[in-house]
């Protein structure tokens, strides 16, 4: 996941996860993550008294999305003897992309997937739905 690119072009919606995993965890403030990779995003928690971070894990974003109203669905397939993976991303009873390009992992899929839900909700954010 490109953690410092959701930040910076998706800043409403990367602060309703930013919520939801302050609400998941517990009692701490949950600041700008620390550190990125892939797969996990590093919070630091400001007011626990011994210090420290939390590690969310990307695949923490189906839960998250899910709350939102967003479902975000991966799937594979296969075409001339190889696998691929799609994604599909739906509202309330409505699809928003009812099938992605394909890809030859599964973790570019969800990546992908995630990427363009948090494109989705932003824009529902800024627009007041």
């Amino acid at each position: 996941m490109d953690w410092e690119e959701i930040i910076k072009s998706y800043p409403t919606a990367w602060e309703l996860f930013g919520d939801y995993v302050y609400h998941t965890i517990g009692n701490f403030n949950v600041e700008l993550p620390e550190a990125f990779n892939s797969e996990y995003v590093n919070f630091w928690i400001s007011d626990n008294p011994s210090g420290g971070k939390v590690t969310v894990h990307y695949r923490k974003l189906f839960d998250f999305f899910d709350g939102q109203g967003i479902r975000v669905v991966v799937v594979n397939g296969w075409k001339d003897g190889k696998m691929f993976w799609i994604f599909r991303i739906s509202g309330k009873g409505y699809f928003i992309i009812r099938r992605s390009e394909e890809y030859s992992i599964r973790i570019e899929a969800e990546e992908s997937a995630f990427m363009k839900a948090f494109e989705v909700l932003e824009e529902r954010l800024r627009k007041g739905k």
